[in-house]
Order: C-alpha cells, then sequence, then structure tokens
C-alpha cells in the first residue's frame, strides 16, 4: 500500500510540475508551494466524496457533474481568495510547510515498500 502511495504521489507530483513548466508563469509557477497544496487539498476531498458516492451505485449525470465541478469552482475559489488576502496565502503555506514534514517520514517508507514488493515479485 505504502509503495502504490509512493507512486501515486510522484506521478501527481509530475502533473502538477508539468503544468507548471507549460502554463505561464503569473498562472501556477509564482506561488507554486501553496497553489499546488490547493489542488492536492481539494483533489483529497472530492476524491474521497466520489469514493462515497460511487460506493452504493452508479450515480446520476447530475451528480457526477457535481461532484467534477465543485472541485473546479473551489480550487479557483481558494486560490483567488489566497492571491487577494495575503494572510490567508501565509496560513496555506505555513499548513503546507508543517505538513511536508511527514515527506521525510513517508518517502523513505515508501521506497522501502515499492523495494519489498519488486522483491516479492521477482521471487
Amino acid at each position: 500500500m505504502m509503495a502504490t502511495a509512493l507512486v501515486e504521489s510522484l506521478l501527481i507530483t509530475a502533473v502538477l510540475v508539468l503544468l507548471s513548466a507549460l502554463l505561464p508563469a503569473s498562472w501556477l509557477r509564482d506561488g507554486f508551494a501553496y497553489k499546488s497544496f490547493v489542488v492536492l487539498l481539494v483533489l483529497t476531498g472530492a476524491s474521497i466524496y466520489l469514493q462515497q458516492v460511487l460506493r452504493s451505485s452508479w450515480p446520476s449525470i447530475q451528480v457526477l457533474t457535481i461532484a467534477w465541478a465543485a472541485p473546479l469552482v473551489g480550487m479557483v475559489a481558494i486560490m483567488a481568495l489566497a492571491h487577494r488576502v495575503p494572510r490567508f496565502k501565509s496560513i496555506l503555506l505555513d499548513v503546507q510547510d508543517r505538513l511536508s514534514i511527514m515527506l521525510f517520514v513517508y518517502i523513505p517508507l515508501g521506497v522501502l515498500s515499492l523495494f519489498v514488493v519488486m522483491f516479492d515479485f521477482l521471487l
């Protein structure tokens, strides 16, 4: 499970870095840390919600449209608020900075788990 989480995290990070390289500088490259944190925060919440919605039965088109549109609108609203209110932006950066400390624990565990899965697969 840790190996899968590591690969998923690396893929998401790679997509965000690719977006910051392709989009105009003012969109994602300027303020990459807090904007990426907002994207990950909103997408995590949306994923949890979608997992609950898709658990019981296939939802209607309206529910799926809202489940996809609401996170996008939320991301834009939070980023606009952070852009206009420096105090909110600094709070986002502080939270992001504190959560990034967990990388020192989870990345080595993920790499170790990936090696264990590869070793188990080869045997």
